[in-house]
C-alpha cells in the first residue's frame, strides 16, 4: 500500500531530524557547560552573579561593593541586607553587601569565585573572606578540588586549578558527567533556578529552594532535638576532626591562601579576614597549638598587605546553632551586629564606584 509506505516513510524521516535535532542540542548545551562562562558550568554560581548585578544595576551612583566570600558556614553565617543597614547608618556613602558565599566552599573556591568575579567585570570594593582552620589542613585542598569537579568547573579553569593539585581524570565520569548529561549532574541549582516549586524540602544548602536578596541562606525554624543534635555532632566530628591531626599547616593550602590574598592586592580590594562562629564542640576538636600556628599565619598576612582581622569563632552560645559548623538565622543576625560594631575599617576607605573593570581573562 502506498500510503502506509509513505506514511512509514515520513516517520522514518522525523525520527531521524527529532535524532538530529535532540543530539546537535545536547552537543550545543554540553559545549556551553564544558567551555562557555562560568554561569553555564555552575548555575549556581550564574543565579548570584545575576542577583548581585541586579543589586549592582538598582544602586546609588557611588555606592562601594562589599561580597562575602566562603563557605556554607558565611553562606548562613551573616546576613549581607541586615550588615548593609547597620554600616549605611554610620557610613556617609552608599554600600552594597552581598554573600557570594556558596556550599562545600573551601580556600580554592573562595579564589575561583573571585577570579570568576573578576573576569565577569565585577571588582570588589571589600572583600569579607571566610578563614576557617580546616582550611589550613594537609587534606583541604584536595577536599576542595573534588567538591569543584562535582559541581561545576569549566575546561578552562581545570587548567589552572590543577597547578593546586590532582584533577580527576578529565576522561572520567564524574569529570566528563557534567559535560555529557549536564541537566542531571546540576539538577538542583537549575531546579532552584527555574522551578522552585519543584525543589527537595531541604531547609538548607545545595538543595535548599532560596536564599534572600542579600545571597544569605538562612537556617530558619527550630533548633535541632538534643537527640537529632547530638548525632549531628558526631557526623561533624567524623569529617573534621581528622582535619587537625597534621603538626604543621599544609603548604598547599597556604599556597591557596597566599594566592588569594595577593590577587586582592593586586586588584586593588580591601580585605577583612573573617573567623566564623563555632559551637564549643567544634572549638573543643581544634587543638590549641593549631589554632594558635592558623592565627599567627594570618596575622602575618594582615601585617604583609595591610588586611584586617576578625575573630568571631567563639561569638555565639551553643543554643544558637544547628549544628557545631552551622548557625540559626538569629545567631546570624547576632552574629551580624556584632560583626558590623567591629568593621571600622569600613567606614574610612576612600571613594570607589560600585562596578569597575574587568580582570585579564585567565591564560
Amino acid at each position: 500500500m502506498p500510503g502506509a509506505h509513505q506514511m512509514a516513510k515520513t516517520s522514518r524521516a522525523s525520527l531521524a531530524w527529532f535524532l538530529l535535532a535532540s543530539g546537535l542540542i545536547h552537543v550545543g548545551l554540553s559545549a556551553l557547560v564544558g567551555w562557555g562562562p562560568a554561569e553555564f558550568h555552575d548555575p549556581l554560581y550564574g543565579e548570584k552573579l545575576a542577583q548581585l548585578r541586579g543589586r549592582m544595576a538598582r544602586a546609588e551612583t557611588g555606592a562601594r561593593l562589599v561580597v562575602v566570600l566562603g563557605s556554607s558556614r558565611a553562606l548562613t553565617g551573616l546576613n549581607a541586607q541586615l550588615l548593609e543597614h547597620r554600616l549605611t547608618e554610620s557610613v556617609d556613602h552608599p554600600l552594597v553587601i552581598y554573600n557570594f558565599a556558596v556550599p562545600g566552599g573551601g580556600p580554592v573556591t573562595e579564589l575561583l569565585l573571585l577570579h570568576r568575579l573578576l573576569e565577569d567585570g565585577v571588582r570588589p570594593d571589600w572583600l569579607i573572606l571566610e578563614m576557617w582552620a580546616p582550611f589550613f589542613a594537609e587534606t583541604a585542598v584536595s577536599g576542595n578540588l573534588e567538591w569543584l569537579e562535582s559541581h561545576g568547573i569549566g575546561i578552562q579553569e581545570r587548567s589552572w586549578l590543577a597547578t593546586y593539585g590532582p584533577l580527576a581524570d578529565p576522561r572520567s565520569v564524574t569529570t566528563v558527567g557534567g559535560t555529557l548529561v549536564p541537566w542531571y549532574r546540576h539538577r538542583f541549582a537549575l531546579l532552584r533556578r527555574f522551578a522552585r516549586r519543584l525543589m527537595p524540602s531541604i531547609p538548607w544548602g545545595v538543595r535548599s529552594p532560596r536564599f534572600d536578596e542579600g545571597g544569605w541562606e538562612a537556617i530558619g525554624g527550630e533548633r535541632p532535638e538534643p537527640e537529632l543534635y547530638a548525632r549531628l555532632v558526631e557526623i561533624d566530628r567524623s569529617a573534621i576532626e581528622p582535619f587537625f591531626q597534621a603538626d604543621r599547616l599544609a603548604p598547599a593550602s597556604r599556597r591557596v591562601v597566599g594566592d588569594l590574598l595577593a590577587l586582592t592586592k593586586r586588584h586593588g580590594i580591601r580585605v577583612v579576614l573573617t573567623l566564623f562562629p563555632e559551637a564549643s564542640d567544634l572549638r573543643g576538636w581544634c587543638p590549641d597549638d593549631y589554632r594558635d600556628r592558623v592565627m599567627a599565619d594570618l596575622q602575618a598576612a594582615c601585617r604583609e598587605h595591610d588586611f584586617d582581622l576578625i575573630d568571631g569563632h567563639d561569638w555565639l552560645p551553643d543554643e544558637q546553632f544547628f549544628d557545631p559548623v552551622h548557625v540559626m538565622a538569629a545567631g546570624a543576625n547576632d552574629f551580624t551586629d556584632r560583626f558590623a560594631d567591629r568593621l571600622s575599617p569600613l567606614r574610612g576607605d576612600a571613594a570607589a564606584e560600585v562596578a569597575s573593570r574587568p580582570a585579564d581573562r585567565l591564560r
